[in-house]
């Protein structure tokens, strides 16, 4: 049993988890030619998101020429959204590295309760970012596994309203400020050739900038959904 107990620990802490900031789960497009389109749904199961039901997030990507992509996102279960667009290169009928700069914009929520306070915690933000990362697609014939790695980096800006009825009195907090955010992610995807199921988990670092709040976030972020490659037009001869 005492060899549970810190796997039962780590899954608590994620179970209890909720935070201002939750923009870590975004698509890995590994495009790989002109005219792909990579579509994905997936979910964060409650009480990974405290919403109900637990709405989550859509993407869209296209292969716009043979080196450059762009995708979108949108996320009703963490009021998030954003788009990007940059370059790809296939190394092999299986490999691929992407690189993109883009934009979002979120709003948070972070409530507390204690045992004579409750806070809640208003956040909106905008991010500009650089994401790179590679995948492999269609590892296996049996199940088409694929894998993707990436690291998202940018700047984060805030403006942040708390409310504070400690003691019975009631206290509007405002500020603003900025945080560098680092996001490694992976995810892990099989099925079919053209219709799969994913798996996806990303961790977002943040830190404060001259004198800024860090804001509280998830320690882990996950989902679970499925991805549609629709076909690829015909390889020129």
């Amino acid at each position: 049993m005492k060899k549970f107990i810190p796997l039962i620990a780590v899954i608590s802490i994620v179970l209890s988890s909720c935070g201002a900031y939750n923009g870590a789960i975004v698509s890995m497009p590994t495009i790989r030619q002109q005219g792909e389109w990579h579509l994905e749904g997936a979910v964060s199961p409650w009480p990974f998101v405290e919403v109900a039901p637990p709405f989550g997030h859509v993407s869209a990507a296209v292969g716009l020429t043979d080196h450059v992509a762009v995708a979108a996102n949108a996320d009703a279960a963490r009021l998030y959204a954003q788009i990007m667009g940059g370059a790809y290169f296939p190394v092999n009928e299986k490999f691929v590295w992407e690189v993109y700069g883009g934009a979002g914009l979120g709003h948070g929520i972070n409530d507390s309760e204690g045992w004579v306070s409750k806070k809640e915690d208003y956040v909106d933000y905008k991010v500009g970012f650089v994401q790179a990362d590679c995948g492999w697609r269609n590892l296996t014939g049996f199940l088409h596994i694929d894998v993707s790695l990436g690291l998202k980096t940018g700047l984060l800006f805030y403006d942040r309203e708390m409310l504070d009825d400690a003691s019975d009195e009631y206290r509007y907090l405002y500020s603003s400020g900025k945080n560098m955010v680092f996001s490694p992610m992976v995810e892990v995807r099989f099925g079919w050739e053209h219709v799969k199921f994913n798996l996806k988990a990303a961790k977002s670092l943040m830190f404060g900038i001259a004198g800024s709040e860090v804001l509280e976030m998830a320690p882990v972020d996950v989902g679970v959904g499925v991805d549609v490659f629709l076909p690829m037009r015909k390889k020129r001869k």
